[in-house]
């Protein structure tokens, strides 16, 4: 996170604001991402695509709130 210039404390701020449905969302998207990490199928592109995906979200959520 401190490559990407992310606050870990809004991080744990914005999580403790998602909804339920949002944290199942990110965990489901969280197991995905293992999955296809473990069986090889990921790339550094698709790391890097899904940290800005949740750094976007936790930022959106943030501001939105």
């Amino acid at each position: 996170m401190k490559s990407a210039h992310i606050n870990s404390e809004q991080v744990q701020t914005a999580v403790s604001m998602l909804s339920n449905e949002e944290l199942a969302r990110l965990a489901y998207l969280a197991d995905r991402a293992q999955a296809n990490f473990a069986a090889g199928r990921l790339e550094d592109r698709d790391l890097l695509i899904i940290i800005v995906a949740i750094a976007a979200l936790v930022l959106l959520i943030v501001a939105v709130r």
